[in-house]
C-alpha cells in the first residue's frame, strides 16, 4: 500500500476525517500498538512451535518482528471496517455513501500507519 497521495488526503480533508484523526490521534495510535504488539506476540508462539510465518515481509530485529507500514496499514484496515465506533461516524456523515465507506476506511489507514508509523512499531 503506498502513502496516501495528495488528492487521498484531501478527500479525508473534506468529510473532516483527517480533523477527526488529529483530535483522536491517541486512540489511533494506541490501536495500533495493540495490533502490532499482539501480532509480535503471535508470532512469538508460531515460533515456539516451530512455525514460520508466511505472511509477513516484516524483519525480525532485536528479537522482535518489525512491521512494514504497509502490514500496520492492513492491519489497522480490518480493524477500523470492523470497528462499531468508526462505522457510526462514517453513517453520521450524510451525503458519504456506504459504498465510499471502504475506500475512506483504506485512506484513512494507510494515512495513520503513514503519520504515525514509528510511535505505532516503537
Amino acid at each position: 500500500m503506498p502513502a496516501p497521495n495528495p488528492a487521498e488526503i484531501a478527500t479525508l480533508q473534506m468529510w473532516s476525517l483527517h480533523a477527526h484523526y488529529q483530535r483522536h490521534m491517541m486512540i489511533y495510535i494506541n490501536q495500533g500498538k495493540i495490533l502490532v504488539s499482539n501480532a509480535r506476540q503471535a508470532n512469538q508462539v508460531a515460533q515456539g512451535q516451530q512455525i514460520v510465518p508466511s505472511n509477513t515481509s516484516g524483519a525480525i530485529q532485536n528479537g522482535h518482528l518489525n512491521f512494514t507500514e504497509d502490514e500496520v496499514a492492513q492491519m489497522l484496515n480490518i480493524w477500523l471496517s470492523a470497528d462499531r465506533k468508526w462505522n457510526a461516524y462514517l453513517r453520521s456523515k450524510a451525503n458519504l455513501r456506504f459504498a465510499a465507506y471502504v475506500v475512506v476506511t483504506e485512506i484513512m489507514s494507510r494515512y495513520v500507519a503513514w503519520d504515525a508509523y514509528g510511535a505505532i512499531t516503537r
